[in-house]
């Protein structure tokens, strides 16, 4: 993973995320349609995602655009191993409990992942402008102010890089909207056992039709805190 930038003035924090990725890439951007593809696993028109996912997501994330998440950050974190794993980088933003290991256990490539936890919240459209030089997909926090000419220039710079953005909380003009409700957990005796297996019901809103799938998902010890937790609303 790429360390944050420090928390300096808005010039310097861009500026030194420029420097970091330039570093790490060489300023080159991977574009989600020419990953590395499992020969076993058929090439996607969008963002590659997790094999378990493919019935939420069956053409993948749409390149360039806006998904809004609410529930369990279980699915988040899936959706960001699959374009690591063939050779994209992704992002977190303003995510300071990141799991990691929920990541890692999706089997995400942590190499290619660039976490920003705390950026300055006058700088958030600046920093995630940045990251779409050489990111596919970003995973963010929903800032605390945005006007809607940054909105504007924001959804218009995605689409120009072709980076699409997942935003945990309401945002304007999303393209979907991506609900992940748990819906019970194998693995627990009566006050004993231990957490095995989440089971989630992903709802994915999307011109106004819905596409409903069940997941069960095996999670190891040091991620049952974790997999609890959901996001802001």
């Amino acid at each position: 993973m790429l360390p944050p930038p420090p928390v300096t003035s808005r010039d310097e924090t861009v500026a030194h995320l420029h420097d970091l990725l330039r570093r790490e890439t060489g300023g080159q951007k991977r574009q989600a349609g020419q990953v590395r593809q499992s020969s076993a696993v058929p090439a996607l028109p969008g963002v590659p995602v997790h094999p378990d996912l493919r019935d939420s997501f069956p053409t993948g994330l749409r390149l360039g655009s806006v998904y809004t998440l609410s529930g369990s950050t279980t699915v988040a974190m899936g959706l960001l191993a699959e374009p690591t794993r063939t050779g994209s980088w992704c992002a977190a933003v303003g995510l300071p409990h990141f799991g990691v290991e929920s990541a890692a256990a999706w089997g995400a490539d942590l190499t290619r992942l660039v976490l920003v936890p705390h950026p300055p919240s006058q700088d958030w459209v600046s920093v995630v402008a940045a990251l779409t030089e050489i990111a596919d997909l970003i995973l963010t926090s929903r800032p605390p102010h945005v006007t809607p000419g940054e909105v504007e220039r924001l959804h218009a710079r995605l689409r120009i890089r072709r980076t699409t953005m997942i935003v945990a909380g309401a945002w304007p003009r999303a393209a979907a909207h991506i609900e992940a409700v748990t819906t019970g957990w194998d693995g627990l005796g009566q006050g004993y056992g231990a957490l095995m297996r989440q089971r989630l019901r992903i709802t994915v809103t999307e011109r106004h039709r819905e596409r409903t799938a069940d997941l069960g998902w095996p999670i190891q010890a040091a991620q049952a805190v974790q997999a609890v937790e959901a996001w802001p609303a």
